[in-house]
């Protein structure tokens, strides 16, 4: 097995491995795979009608995506297993599917020890609800939505050729001189300087001729969209209610279901993200080999 880095001209061979019915989380993503590659060393390989995927972040110890495609599945897994060997490591996955850790202790009776993963679980919303924030759990947040756009004369509009490069600059200027957030900038330049080849989409809000918020995202799966990037500034209130908002109103509402991916075990990302009240977390769970 020869593992490669995840360049954005493999954009189309990967997607083609990645059938709509079986993602269920947004590290399935094509672009989460590319934006983050260096970050999380991200490589994957073809073997046998399987995509395979491994990574390592900030250690040595490669963790293993359950393989996507047709053909003899636990062969595969065989031949994973065989790698890591030869590679002097035990055998670990990442980003497990209830599904898929039950097809390992079926199939591989004994060799892992599994474990839930919270800091990896996707929050998932109902897109109408993100929008119109309805209700007595959402009151705070129309508040927030209501405010901004009474208080502030606002523009929105998409990005596109004429404002990539400063919604890009804004976008950076909120993460750059900032300890520990390398790998975040990397995926940032990557995600703007390729904007058109990954066919995501985004927006940003402008106030007084500059950009106060900006998003990107694209569609996961047939009833789902992902959310990439959100950021804002928070000398606006609101901002950030305001962006999800209109963002998701302009280009994702007549779809069922947005990811706003995970929250990485930032307390203050997880409170965040559970203010918005999530119809579901999508679980995840690591497999290491005994």
């Amino acid at each position: 097995m020869k593992f490669k880095k995840v360049d954005i001209s493999d954009r189309d061979i990967i997607l083609k491995y990645l059938k709509p019915g079986n993602i269920f989380g947004a590290h399935q993503s094509f672009t989460n795979m590319f934006i983050w590659q260096e970050g999380y060393n991200i490589e994957y390989c073809i073997k046998d009608g399987f995509f395979i995927e491994k990574s390592s972040f900030q250690s040595d110890v490669p963790f293993f995506i359950f393989p996507e495609g047709e053909g003899d599945l636990v062969s595969v897994l065989n031949s994973v297993s065989d790698y890591a060997q030869s590679k002097g490591c035990k055998l670990n996955f990442t980003q497990l599917s209830e599904k898929q850790a039950d097809f390992l202790e079926k199939n591989f009776k004994g060799k892992f020890r599994f474990e839930e993963s919270r800091s990896s679980a996707e929050y998932v919303y109902e897109v109408d609800k993100m929008i119109n924030l309805p209700g007595k759990k959402l009151h705070a947040k129309r508040n927030f939505l209501n405010g901004f756009k009474a208080s502030y004369d606002f523009e929105y509009r998409d990005i596109t050729e004429d404002n990539i490069k400063e919604v890009k600059e804004f976008c950076l200027s909120l993460v750059e001189n900032k300890e520990g957030r390398d790998d975040e900038i990397i995926s940032i330049h990557k995600l703007f300087d390729n904007f058109k080849e990954l066919k995501v989409a985004g927006a940003a809000i402008y106030i007084g001729g500059k950009v106060i918020a900006a998003t990107v995202g694209e569609m996961l799966s047939p009833d789902t969209a992902v959310i990439h990037l959100e950021k804002a500034d928070t000398s606006y209130r609101g901002g950030f209610v305001a962006i999800s908002s209109m963002f998701l109103q302009n280009r994702f509402a007549d779809v069922k279901y947005v990811n706003r991916e995970e929250d990485m075990g930032i307390e203050g990302l997880r409170t965040a993200k559970m203010s918005y009240h999530p119809c579901r977390l999508v679980k995840k769970i690591t497999a290491r080999e005994i």
